[in-house]
């Protein structure tokens, strides 16, 4: 028949769990590296068009880059919290 959650041993179950979590952190992670290369390619444009300084691209571009870093820093964060979780229970 099928496999149900409840007949799973405990490992498993928590083996589950965590998969599912840290599935979802990558998912949010290429998330944030599409909204990076999109943002990217808006400056690039922009560059390319002339209507923006070298100087304030460069500016944004470390500000993007930084914005997300601290980003990616927080899925992590949250990632290991989750699983300090899980193991609680």
């Amino acid at each position: 028949e099928g496999l149900s959650f409840s007949s799973l041993p405990y490992g498993s179950a928590f083996y589950l769990t965590t998969k599912v979590a840290r599935n979802k952190a990558e998912e949010s992670r290429v998330s944030l590296r599409n909204i990076r290369r999109h943002a990217k390619e808006m400056l690039d444009k922009l560059k390319k068009d002339g209507g923006v300084g070298e100087d304030d691209i460069d500016r944004a571009e470390k500000e993007l880059d930084k914005v997300t870093s601290s980003h990616v820093e927080k899925i992590d964060d949250l990632l290991k919290h989750k699983e300090a979780e899980l193991l609680e229970v």
